[in-house]
């Protein structure tokens, strides 16, 4: 006997039935004539499908995959080295995953005038560990944050190596687009050599001694309506004069940048 015939025996309320249970198995069947508009407006009835990237009844062997990070329009700074920042974000495949060096994962290239003590990736790292370079004068470390990325920083986050020696007094954050010419975005001044005016810093100076201490800074961004809005590449900190130990080693052992995307695929 056909389809159409059961239907026709049956009452309407259980042909109903019958069918909204086979569509929420996955059955295809065709709604009985006489009863179309009854059927479209029925709701469904029993246990839904997956409601997954993928339908297990048509691919049941097959794992929905993690939707793609959204680009991020803006890094905002909430408080020191925390994991709002565009370097963590690479470092965590857009907050997708744990957290690995950005530098370890070549999504971000951190590099130094030199390195005395400590690795490169060290710059860009999490943990607190000696990081200096060589005793030379204007010593910086930097990073790139790669091809076709670039960020109008507005604040930039430092952290002291585990040690209160040799600690970075002066310097100049600096940007660049081709790793030769930079234009400083920002400059601390924490040291003077005068006694009277060292004084005035004093305070600055016991909290940038501390040991894995972390200390953020704002960018004037009026500078920016000046230099334009493009954004850049690279980043570096410059150290513009002699370290609390009187010497030139650069040390530091941790860096953030926070700011506007401007472009590029991030994470």
């Amino acid at each position: 006997m056909g389809q159409n015939n059961i239907m026709g025996g049956m009452s309407k309320t259980h042909a109903t039935t019958m069918y909204n249970n086979d569509r929420a198995r996955g059955i295809m069947v065709q709604p009985p004539m006489g009863h179309t508009q009854a059927f479209d407006n029925a709701p469904l009835m029993g246990p839904r499908p997956p409601q997954g990237r993928f339908n297990s009844l048509h691919h049941p062997h097959r794992q929905a995959s993690p939707e793609p990070a959204e680009r991020p329009s803006e890094f905002r700074h909430e408080y020191d080295m925390d994991e709002n920042g565009a370097l963590f974000f690479l470092g965590s495949s857009g907050r997708r995953k744990m957290w690995q060096n950005p530098h370890g994962i070549s999504q971000v290239v951190a590099f130094a005038s030199s390195i005395g003590m400590g690795k490169p990736e060290d710059i860009v790292g999490r943990a607190v560990v000696n990081c200096r370079t060589h005793n030379e004068p204007f010593s910086y470390i930097g990073v790139d944050l790669g091809v076709g990325r670039a960020l109008v920083p507005n604040v930039y986050t430092i952290r002291n190596r585990n040690c209160s020696s040799h600690v970075m007094m002066n310097w100049a954050f600096e940007a660049s687009n081709d790793k030769v010419n930079w234009v400083p975005l920002d400059s601390r001044q924490h040291m003077t050599g005068v006694r009277e005016q060292d004084a005035y810093f004093e305070k600055d100076q016991k909290k940038l001694k501390e040991k894995g201490a972390a200390s953020s800074y704002s960018i004037d961004t009026g500078i920016y309506k000046e230099i334009g809005y493009d954004g850049f590449r690279f980043f570096r900190l410059i150290q513009t004069g002699k370290n609390s130990s009187d010497s030139d080693n650069l040390a530091l052992s941790g860096f953030e940048l926070y700011g506007q995307v401007t472009r590029g695929r991030w994470a």
